[in-house]
């Protein structure tokens, strides 16, 4: 089950995960079980940065953009 959490984790994101993690079709199946787990992960990264750029700005579309470009960097980049 690690393996099938980790290939999930590892299909979503740019998270680094062990060596003996691949994109094996059938954990990859398996780990879409996984996937409203990791995407609410996802969302609570978004919503960390959205907080805390809002302590430093008021600005929403800021803290918006910043959120927005975390989330990028975290799933894309």
């Amino acid at each position: 089950e690690l393996r099938v959490l980790l290939t999930g984790l590892m299909f979503l994101t740019r998270i680094p995960c062990p060596s003996y993690c691949d994109h094996h079709p059938g954990f990859l199946m398996l780990a879409m079980g996984y996937f409203p787990l990791i995407g609410s992960m996802i969302g609570w990264w978004a919503a960390g940065f959205f907080d805390a750029l809002g302590v430093f700005t008021a600005n929403p579309w800021l803290c918006a953009c910043g959120s927005t470009m975390a989330t990028l960097w975290l799933t894309m980049w």
